[in-house]
């Protein structure tokens, strides 16, 4: 009976140890799986809040990067502010040289030949009865040359103020350079005639450009009426043309005074007064040479000028032989 009571009490207690040990291990393995589960909590959290600062280290690199585009198009846009109005001030500059040298040509180079052709006219008329007729003819070679030096400062004037307020009609087509050249010699023979100036043309027939016809004959009528009024009694002028792959290349080349060198830089220059009298005191406005340039450019060509005192000078442009 002791031995069976033994027995049970020894199962009895290796049943509640058994029951203590699951319970242990049930606690243990509660506590581990508590721990895990803080453990994959806080992986979480971390990973929230580092997805949360990466996501805020983009927004800011993103609103970075915008803003930097933004800056830029705007510093660009203020430097396209600034050029324009550098180039505005400097056209301001240049409209207002324009304006002062139109001025300068209405107060001084048109009044004075006026004043000449009314005091000329003037004289004639209150002392016609007391002159004789080579006083008369005398009186009447200045009216008319007075006349006609109104006409072409006239008619420069018209063509300028035309060209620079976009009004000059510009129409090109192929011309016949030697029809033109022809033209201008007949136009200014008589004057050639009277200073005992030779013209001289080397321009070949069939020699074809793309221009406007009115300005290349304007271009060939100011440069040769530039050439005889500074070729001495005796001289020759000679008009060229050479042919190139795309262009044709003018001269008027004339055995005249010469220009200086100071003065070759400036000479087409509207901002810049250069009015000089011709080897018989022949009157000018200097605004041939400035037309000439910019209806020379207008047809797309260039022009320059090659000068020594005394040797004389050759007026170079280019014309297109064909529309660009």
């Amino acid at each position: 009976i002791y031995n069976r009571e033994t027995a049970s009490e020894v199962a009895e207690l290796q049943y509640k140890f058994e029951i203590e040990k699951k319970e242990r291990e049930n606690i243990l393995l509660k506590k581990e799986n508590d721990a895990k589960n803080k453990i994959a909590l806080l992986f979480i959290l971390i990973s929230i809040l580092t997805l949360f600062l990466l996501i805020v280290l983009f927004s800011k690199y993103i609103l970075r990067r915008n803003t930097y585009k933004l800056l830029s198009g705007k510093n660009k846009e203020l430097e396209d502010m600034n050029r324009k109005l550098l180039k505005s001030e400097l056209n301001l500059k240049e409209l207002n040289s324009t304006k002062d040298k139109f001025f300068s040509i209405i107060a001084h180079d048109l009044i004075n030949p006026f004043n000449a052709f009314m005091e000329t006219s003037r004289f004639l008329y209150e002392n016609y009865s007391n002159l004789n007729e080579k006083e008369i003819q005398e009186l009447l070679k200045d009216i008319t040359e007075a006349a006609k030096n109104l006409n072409t400062l006239l008619e420069n004037l018209l063509q300028w103020s035309r060209a620079q307020t976009g009004k000059l009609r510009f129409n090109p087509d192929i011309i016949d350079i030697k029809y033109v050249v022809d033209n201008i010699f007949y136009l200014f023979k008589l004057n050639a005639e009277k200073k005992n100036i030779i013209l001289d043309s080397d321009v070949n027939e069939n020699t074809y450009v793309f221009a406007d016809a009115f300005l290349l004959t304007t271009v060939m009528r100011n440069l040769v009426s530039n050439a005889l009024k500074f070729t001495p009694s005796g001289g020759k002028i000679t008009v060229s043309a050479n042919r190139n792959h795309d262009y044709v290349e003018m001269k008027v080349i004339d055995s005249g005074v010469g220009i200086k060198e100071d003065e070759v830089r400036n000479l087409f220059r509207i901002d810049y007064q250069h009015s000089t009298p011709g080897t018989e005191q022949e009157k000018g406005t200097g605004l041939g040479l400035v037309l000439c340039k910019e209806f020379i450019e207008r047809n797309g060509g260039t022009i320059r000028v090659e000068s020594k005192i005394g040797e004389g000078s050759s007026f170079i442009f280019t014309i297109p032989k064909s529309a660009s």
